[in-house]
């Protein structure tokens, strides 16, 4: 909504206690920097992400949904 509605272009960074099993749902929903506690914060997020290969919402970033998956006949 930030960028959408108002065209908000900045970057919007998660600080504090981030959850590495919302990790992937906050850059789905329009995060783009996190401060990630870990030796190697990128390794942490690709293993949080991996996780997760279906969705059931749709979001800005182009996947699609689980509904239109089936729609189209496609499975993961």
């Amino acid at each position: 909504m930030l960028r959408d509605k108002y065209v908000f272009s900045g970057e919007i960074r998660a600080v504090g206690d981030v959850f590495l099993d919302q990790l992937h749902f906050m850059a789905r929903s329009g995060f783009d920097a996190f401060e990630v506690e870990s030796e190697d914060p990128l390794d942490t997020y690709n293993i949080a992400a991996a996780d997760y290969s279906v969705w059931y919402q749709q979001t800005g970033d182009g996947r699609l949904s689980a509904a239109e998956l089936r729609d189209k006949g496609i499975r993961r």
